[in-house]
């Protein structure tokens, strides 16, 4: 019954009395199996777990036979948990860097470890790992930074509240970016898949993965580059939002990006012995794939229209859900992609791909193989389930070897008779290379984003206030002004009717009405309409906000936002929020007030420095303070963004006060052309007063 006894030349094999499948087609023949019943629950690359199972390591890593899931099991897990707690004690740069490689990583060691790259790992690397990582960068930066490089510059706002939805950004987002990454994913893996030593499925599946997950891992560098820039650490994380964003660089993304383009490459790879090509059923596997991609970026797109953290979770309950959808369909895929196969070769007579020869043994359950059989009549496992040394070695027709002309050196690590060869597997090894290389990428992020952070407190406001004459709201000449605090407005008198605006009772309502969506999605609802009637300011090129208060908008910028009270400007890759706050007012709620509102703006780890009084030359102006303020932004789709602003706030005569600051990206200088169109709309704003 075992190989070494079946003569070369034999006629199929036959499935010996009690065998649970059968060694040529791998059919089930245990009892309830049912003649030509479909196998579903015994995968055929890995026995023991049915073919509807979200197994990561089995699906996207079929090779790894024996005991090496769980020695990738324990290699994924831990390289996880790295990002993960690097995310939560507020080291970014080094948790988005370690979340990017972490798949990359434990893959490169799984082709090492199963030879997939038959001792050609340059050729491998550079065509599976290294094209689709250099194409990431260059596509993620052209729409990043190019294509969407203004709608970026910090975040989006919109005037439709939190559902708001900019087209533009949605076209870019859900449609171009998926469909172009998954084509520039298949480049390198499809040249692979035409080469003859890897034309088989299973060949297919591995490059796509790898190149998968190494463009996740370079969209995801690139994306949160502003990390390596001035921002890499947080004091006092939001644990939950971060650890959300790091999960779904670390895992989701690399297995949606992964397992699309290896069902798109392995459809192109075809059953049996050579490459199938650009035929129906490559066409049917990229549909899917790009449908795949689609439907996971639409879901991030629209989670992250909730605020913070609950979107953050949404998003990556979303992308796991097309994750886990993904992996069972890789399943189906490569299981009945073999037994089809196995059936086509047997119905025509030809040996299966792979079939044993001579001593052969299974690579999963190390019991003997049948002569030709292409299953493990024990366990089912395909022959093609082996790593490429045990393959080769089992093809090996080694039942009459030849007499040694000379004897040979004995060596302790000869294999006794009647044990099945195993390939050499360290679990600690290849677990601590694994983690020392993701430990590694993480302290180069860290150490990059420490070299140039210079730890300033957030910078003084570079806009200069001062009145204004012969442009924008007109006013009479400004007086001396008011000796500060200058006098305290009367409580317990009601404001006129005619010179008070109508106010919007909170600048956190207001700006939590507007929560954003997170980064990359934007919309605008052109200029504003005009004064309302009575008002005592009003032009075209003006943003009217009531009760006579209001200020210029310069040529170039947006309204996005515009209510009684309140607007919101946008322009030159920088924000301008104006609140009123009705009297009567006083300059310590109020910069409570909008410090409140910024964290509802979803920005975390937001510093602040110490409110400074100034100066006004405007006797209608009683106080005003400003101060800076800096914090990141982010998003799954639109990575990290470093931002930073500063807010002035003004207590008016009759008691009204005013909130306006500015949200700009960080690292931008005092002659930038925002800075100058800040001072236009301050400085009028000032001037309506």
């Amino acid at each position: 019954m075992t190989t070494p006894l079946t003569p070369a030349g034999a006629t199929p094999p036959v499935a010996p009395p009690g065998a649970r499948f059968d060694p040529v087609t791998g059919a089930e023949l245990s009892a309830g199996a049912g003649a030509g019943g479909e196998r579903r629950q015994s995968y055929a690359l890995q026995p023991g777990e049915p073919v509807a199972s979200f197994n990561l390591v089995t699906s996207l890593m079929p090779l790894a036979s024996g005991t090496a899931p769980q020695t990738y099991r324990w290699a994924l897990g831990l390289g996880v948990l790295i990002p993960v707690v690097a995310g939560a004690l507020g080291f970014l740069a080094f948790a988005f860097v370690a979340a990017a490689v972490v798949v990359p990583a434990v893959y490169v060691v799984y082709l090492y470890d199963v030879n997939q790259w038959e001792d050609q790992p340059v050729p491998v690397v550079l065509g599976a790992i290294g094209a689709a990582a250099a194409l990431a960068v260059g596509f993620t930066f052209l729409w990043h930074a190019g294509i969407l490089g203004g709608n970026l510059s910090p975040v989006a706002y919109d005037g439709n509240g939190a559902g708001g939805i900019r087209w533009s950004s949605l076209l870019v987002l859900v449609v171009l970016v998926p469909l172009v990454s998954e084509l520039l994913k298949q480049i390198g893996p499809l040249v692979l898949a035409s080469r003859p030593a890897f034309d088989d499925m299973i060949d297919g599946l591995t490059f796509g993965v790898a190149a998968g997950a190494a463009y996740a891992a370079a969209e995801t560098i690139v994306v949160n580059r502003g990390l390596f820039s001035s921002f890499g650490h947080v004091d006092s994380p939001d644990a939950g939002f971060w650890v959300s964003l790091i999960l779904s660089a670390a895992v989701v993304k690399p297995i949606v990006y992964g397992a699309a383009t290896g069902i798109a490459v392995a459809s192109y790879s075809g059953l049996g012995a050579g490459y199938d090509g650009f035929r129906p059923a490559y066409f049917r596997g990229l549909v899917e794939a790009l449908a795949a991609n689609v439907v996971f970026q639409a879901g991030l797109f629209f989670a992250s229209r909730l605020e913070g953290t609950t979107g953050a979770v949404v998003g990556l309950v979303w992308g796991a859900l097309v994750a886990a959808a993904l992996v069972v369909r890789l399943r189906y895929l490569l299981h009945f992609a073999v037994l089809e196969a196995a059936l086509e070769a047997s119905v025509t007579g030809a040996e299966g791909r792979d079939a044993a020869h001579g001593t052969a043994y299974c690579a999963a359950c190390e019991m003997p193989l049948l002569h030709g059989a292409g299953f493990c009549v024990a366990c089912g496992t395909s022959v093609r389930a082996a790593s490429k040394v045990t393959r080769a070695r089992n093809r090996l027709d080694d039942t009459a070897p030849e007499a040694l002309a000379e004897p040979v050196r004995p060596t302790l690590k000869a294999t006794p008779a009647g044990v099945a060869p195993q390939d050499g597997k360290t679990t600690a090894l290849v677990v601590a290379a694994v983690a020392a290389t993701i430990v590694v990428a993480g302290v180069v992020g860290q150490a990059a984003a420490a070299a140039a952070s210079d730890g300033d407190q957030p910078a003084t406001p570079p806009v200069v206030l001062q009145t204004q004459t012969d442009t924008g709201p007109q006013t009479d000449p400004a007086p001396e002004p008011a000796p500060v605090p200058g006098p305290t407005p009367d409580a317990s008198q009601a404001p006129s009717p005619t010179a008070s605006p109508s106010t919007s009772s909170s600048i956190t309502q207001a700006l939590g009405s507007i929560q954003p969506a997170l980064l990359g999605q934007d919309g605008g609802i052109g200029t504003t309409d005009g004064p309302a009637p009575g008002g005592g300011i009003g032009a075209s090129d003006t943003v009217d906000l009531g009760g006579g208060y209001g200020f210029q908008l310069p040529a170039g910028y947006e309204v996005e936002t515009q209510e009684d009270g309140f607007a919101v400007v946008y322009g030159d890759g920088g924000y301008f929020f104006v609140a009123l706050t009705p009297p009567p007012a006083d300059l310590q709620t109020m910069v409570t007030d909008n410090l409140t509102g910024l964290q509802a703006l979803g920005i975390q780890d937001l510093q602040v420095s110490d409110p400074e009084t100034v100066d006004v030359p405007s006797s209608a102006v009683v106080q005003c303070a400003f101060l800076g303020f800096q914090g990141v932004l982010a998003s799954q789709q639109g990575g990290t963004l470093p931002i930073e602003g500063f807010s002035y706030y003004f207590l008016t005569q009759d008691g009204t006060g005013a909130t306006a600051f500015a949200l700009y990206q960080q690292g931008i200088t005092e002659d930038d052309p925002y800075v100058a169109g800040v001072g236009t709309m301050l400085n009028s704003l000032v001037s309506s007063f």
